[in-house]
């Protein structure tokens, strides 16, 4: 795999050399073949013209050649991209909304998976997410149903000192308001009320 990977950036990167390379390779077996029909006693421009039929069509020997060198993709890639280049520069309306199509599908697409990847897979900042639990109330009354996130002081006691499944449980954040005041001025803030612990589990 690597002496492959290697042998098609060589003839990338080196494809001038290459082409001059294989063009006095094939003009070699061709002369050669000549040579021979010369020594077999037929006229020298008779013996080329075999030399070029026995060896067929000379592009297709060096189409050949650049696929077993696996170039095939690469030169179809410069030639569609030079065919939608001409395109594009006859019907520039046409361009310019293909290109707007374009940034439009990326930048959603990059919006999308951004917020999934911070959603869904990437892991939680926090020392062993995946032990991480939430626990939640079902309730059912008066013909309806739902789940309720928060819990109450006895239902968080209870969690935190008697169960066998969690090793440790913690409460927060209540979000609340308080009047803070100090040197002599109060002033209303923002608060999260935690139960001890809470850090800890967080990390």
């Amino acid at each position: 795999m690597r002496a492959a990977l290697r042998s098609l950036l060589r003839a990338i990167i080196r494809r001038t050399r290459l082409e001059e390379e294989l063009s006095a390779e094939l003009r070699f077996h061709m002369d050669a073949l000549a040579e021979d029909l010369v020594r077999a006693g037929v006229p020298p421009t008779e013996a080329r013209r075999r030399a070029a039929i026995a060896f067929g069509s000379v592009e297709r020997t060096r189409q050949e050649c650049r696929e077993s060198r696996g170039l095939r993709w690469p030169d179809e890639f410069v030639r569609n991209a030079r065919y939608a280049l001409r395109t594009l520069r006859r019907s520039p309306g046409f361009a310019i909304a293909a290109i707007l199509t374009l940034a439009l599908g990326i930048g959603a697409n990059t919006a999308i998976f951004s917020v999934i990847d911070a959603a869904l897979l990437r892991p939680l900042p926090y020392p062993d997410p995946d032990r991480l639990v939430e626990v939640v109330r079902q309730y059912r009354a008066r013909g309806t149903s739902g789940i309720e996130t928060s819990q109450d002081g006895a239902a968080w006691e209870l969690l935190h000192d008697h169960s066998r499944l969690l090793d440790y449980a913690a409460m927060g954040p209540g979000w609340n308001g308080v009047n803070l005041a100090t040197n002599g001025k109060a002033q209303y803030v923002d608060q999260h009320r935690v139960s001890a612990g809470y850090f800890r589990v967080l990390g």
